[in-house]
C-alpha cells in the first residue's frame, strides 16, 4: 500500500526533525520569532522547544537554541491566501525569513 504525504505529515515530520535537535547540547543564548500574518490569517506551529498559536501579527522572545541552533516551522491555520511571514532574529539581526500565501501554507526557519 502506497501513502501519500499530506499536509499534515509533511508539518509532522518538519517538527520532528526540530524535535530531533532538542537531543543536542544546549547554548544560553535567546532569539526573537516575529510573525506577520495579514489580517484574519490564524497559524500555529512550533518556535524553539514550544508550540504557539495565534491569529495576526506575534513577536515571540527568549526562544533557545540548541547547539546554536535556532529553529522554527509555522503554518497557516486559516483557509485562503491570506500572507504568513516569519522572520528569526538573533542579538537583533535577521538570519532568516520566509513566507507563503499557499492554502494552509507553511514556512520553516533556521540559523544554519
Amino acid at each position: 500500500m502506497t501513502t501519500i504525504p499530506t499536509r499534515t505529515t509533511t508539518l509532522a515530520l518538519t517538527l520532528a526533525a526540530i524535535t530531533t535537535l532538542a537531543g543536542c547540547t544546549g547554548t544560553s543564548e535567546t532569539a526573537t520569532v516575529r510573525i506577520t500574518a495579514d489580517p484574519g490569517v490564524c497559524w500555529t506551529g512550533t518556535i524553539g522547544d514550544s508550540t504557539k498559536e495565534g491569529c495576526g501579527p506575534a513577536t515571540i522572545t527568549g526562544v533557545e537554541g540548541i547547539a546554536g541552533v535556532y529553529a522554527a516551522s509555522v503554518q497557516k491555520k486559516t483557509p485562503g491566501t491570506g500572507r504568513l511571514r516569519a522572520e528569526l532574529l538573533i542579538g537583533g539581526k535577521t538570519v532568516d525569513t520566509a513566507e507563503t500565501t499557499a492554502e494552509f501554507g507553511a514556512v520553516m526557519l533556521t540559523s544554519h
